[in-house]
């Protein structure tokens, strides 16, 4: 956990020195972009709207059109998103964004009902770091939209992020502490130490709920499956988390490279949830060597229960916005709320359930002998 602090502080601290080489061009929501078909020297500009979960950049039809885009003879592909599936096609394009020039495919479909005439995807996304909060921060030559900050983001555990970002996620990590608290002492649950579901909630903002509750399933299938080899192996602890980190990476590399079609977004690679992933297969193994199979399946069930609690709260509107104005309160209102929660001494509900039927049976009636 120090680790994943001291990288957090660290990406924070080079995302703000002015004199560092800029490693990740920062980009907002929205952003101009020229639009030109390759080979020929015609282009226009576009507003675009970006989307890190999107595989593939998607233009507007009559925009396409409007280039001399040949769409009778092109290439149709399907799209799956969740608004159902449809075929498109497929177009070569390039494109000048923030000053990067990129030869890529786009898909092309009427967006005429879509805020933004034209989406881009996270195929033509690398070498950028995206700020939500934010738009228009550049032009297409490269040059400076509205926004008078250095451009300039960093890379940190594995993911792309500002300075605000590495800050906001810092602040949510005692307040994800104080919530698993909470949900232990009163509720009872049982999970894999605190710092699991912490780690756990973190991976989930990172990747997304969906998908990453989709790798942490296919994950703990495959070590389901890899368990009883290396228990043939007698292997030592360090050798055998390091067969779950490479056998999570080759998960998460399959999910990317040959089952985006079926998983929009692909796995969403990243360092940080990698490790996570790796920590949570390692416990719910030491688990069910030191217990039972049946033990560490609930065990680890309440561990995705609590996260999964945890995760719809930190992401909500209203506490993104309060941890991005008051950074500082929230991570002293997540210590404070430890402090209560670990001063309860009373029965959890848990333990309530579990002591009706005995509470509920009749007391014997004790009678007191008079001696004569």
């Amino acid at each position: 956990m120090l680790i994943v602090l001291a990288a957090v502080l660290l990406s924070a601290r080079g995302a703000s020195a002015a004199d560092e080489e800029c490693e990740l061009r920062l980009i907002g929501r929205s952003e101009p972009v020229e639009v030109g078909v390759q080979g020929s020297s015609q282009a226009k500009e576009q507003q675009a709207r970006v989307d890190t979960g999107a595989g593939y950049s998607s233009i507007d039809d009559d925009f396409a059109k409007s280039l001399g885009v040949d769409l009778e003879n092109a290439e149709t592909i399907t799209i799956r998103s969740s608004l159902g599936e449809e075929r498109r096609p497929k177009v070569n394009v390039r494109l000048r964004v923030a000053g990067k020039t990129i030869d890529t495919e786009v898909t092309v479909t009427d967006r005429d009902e879509r805020t933004h005439p034209m989406l881009l995807g996270r195929r033509d996304l690398a070498g950028f770091a995206v700020d939500p909060s934010r738009e228009d921060l550049t032009r297409p030559d490269g040059s400076a939209g509205n926004s008078t900050d250095a451009l300039c983001a960093s890379g940190v555990i594995g993911t792309t992020t500002t300075r605000s970002e590495a800050l906001t996620l810092l602040a949510t990590i005692p307040l994800t502490a104080a919530m698993v608290v909470g949900i232990r002492t009163l509720i009872g649950l049982v999970t894999f130490g605190v710092f699991a579901p912490i780690l756990l909630t973190i991976a989930f903002e990172q990747v997304g709920f969906v998908r990453g509750l989709g790798m942490f399933v296919a994950i703990l299938a495959s070590g389901l499956v890899i368990q009883p080899l290396l228990r043939r192996l007698h292997l030592p602890r360090v050798a055998r988390l390091a067969v779950l980190i490479a056998l999570v990476v080759e998960v998460m590399l399959i999910i990317d490279l040959y089952l985006e079609e079926f998983i929009p977004g692909g796995a969403g690679a990243a360092a940080f949830p990698v490790v996570v992933l790796a920590i949570m297969v390692e416990r719910f193994w030491t688990n069910w060597e030191e217990d039972s199979l049946a033990t560490a399946l609930k065990t680890c069930g309440w561990t995705l229960a609590v996260a999964s609690v945890a995760y719809p709260i930190l992401v909500s509107e209203p506490v993104q916005s309060w941890v991005n104005q008051a950074p500082l309160m929230v991570g002293l209102l997540g210590g404070l709320l430890s402090l209560l929660f670990g001063r309860y001494r009373g029965l959890r509900l848990l333990e309530l359930t579990r002591f009706q039927p005995a509470a509920a049976e009749p007391r014997p009636v004790v009678t007191e002998r008079r001696s004569s």
